[in-house]
């Protein structure tokens, strides 16, 4: 489903909450928990013969951009993909079901030259799919930001939910079990 219309949903009330979300003018009315469930940056990806370097939006000359259909990102980068969305010598939308190992297919098969998106997730499908060795991630694109689990607005036992959420989310920071994961999915 495309991000925006699950948002759209979650906002009604359709679904009780989306993940992973952060705080922008996207979300704001949207009913957050006090935890984030992860500090996290977007990061890009590459295959694994290239030596290209973001450096700055004048790198990005003679590339095409894989992203998530109605993602948005922060940073320069993130600008330039917002400037050249419907341009698909630039940006290469993709919505539907495994989008994120679409989007690596496409790259190991050069319809893109870099992938855009949340660096734990591109690793994760890379490795689910036997992937890993044909790509690499390399740099993030913006500034640190905290992802979260978000309620809908439309719901009564949204904040609620929220605050079961954060109590939850401690007990298993406290007993090890956040870290665990964190190993088990390469993402400490």
């Amino acid at each position: 489903m495309p991000w925006t219309n699950a948002l759209k949903n979650v906002r009604k009330g359709k679904f009780t909450g989306v993940m992973i979300a952060s705080l922008n003018s996207d979300t704001k009315d949207f009913i957050f928990p006090k935890t984030a469930i992860v500090d996290n940056n977007t990061y890009y990806a590459v295959r694994k013969d290239s030596d290209f370097k973001y450096t700055d939006n004048n790198s990005l000359k003679d590339k095409v951009i894989g992203i998530v259909e109605e993602y948005h990102f922060g940073g320069t980068m993130g600008q330039y993909i917002e400037d050249n969305y419907k341009n698909l010598q630039y940006v290469h939308q993709m919505s539907g079901n495994a989008v994120t190992l679409l989007n690596i297919k496409a790259l190991i098969n050069k319809h893109t030259d870099l992938y855009v998106d949340d660096q734990y997730v591109i690793k994760y499908v890379a490795a689910q799919n036997k992937l890993s060795d044909q790509i690499k991630v390399v740099g993030s694109i913006n500034d640190t930001h905290k992802n979260y689990i978000i309620f809908s607005p439309a719901l009564k036992e949204s904040q609620a939910l929220a605050d079961m959420y954060d109590e939850g989310y401690k007990k298993l920071l406290d007993d090890g079990t956040v870290q665990k994961i964190l190993v088990k999915y390469d993402v400490n």
